[in-house]
């Protein structure tokens, strides 16, 4: 019997991201990270297991991110459900959260971000600093959540980050 894997999300900003890719670190935890659990597709009303689910859960993390880190850079890997622990807040436990103690860089498949030519100014400052459920009311984060999150092979996050310096501090 093998552990069940599922896709983690995890929310990081351009630090994390350098320390990843670049500096060939671990993330260590405890992480936030989202997935698309029970409680998640209860909140958002789509089927366990769905594309819908896992595109709910891009999109929460993507707001953790924006929060977080002024812009939506979020990693993704496929980990087995024993190396997750419980949410790191309960005000997020509904929206998926989850935490990792620890990311390694081999454990990252891809990550997500917005195309160069979308603005998220305006959703950065509406965003920042709150939780998940306080941003994503906001009208400039939902304008944003209307554009598509571009999907890159971890390979280019390198690449990417050196074209985006301005996204490198927490």
């Amino acid at each position: 019997m093998g552990d069940q894997r599922r896709v983690v999300l995890v929310p990081v900003d351009g630090s994390w991201a350098r320390l990843l890719a670049v500096e060939h670190r671990p993330l260590q935890g405890p992480l936030p990270v989202f997935i698309a659990n029970r409680a998640l597709c209860r909140t958002f009303g789509v089927e366990p297991g769905s594309e819908e689910a896992e595109l709910a859960a891009l999109l929460v993390a993507s707001v953790a991110a924006l929060s977080s880190g002024g812009r939506r850079i979020v990693l993704s890997a496929r980990l087995p459900d024993t190396l997750l622990g419980g949410p790191l807040g309960a005000a997020e436990a509904a929206n998926g959260a989850a935490s990792l103690e620890r990311l390694a860089p081999r454990q990252v498949e891809a990550f997500f971000t917005d195309d160069d030519r979308v603005d998220v100014t305006a959703a950065a400052r509406a965003a920042a600093g709150l939780d998940v459920d306080g941003a994503w009311g906001r009208d400039a984060v939902q304008e944003l959540l209307g554009e598509p999150l571009l999907w890159h092979d971890i390979g280019e996050l390198a690449g990417w980050l050196d074209r985006h310096p301005g996204h490198q501090g927490r």
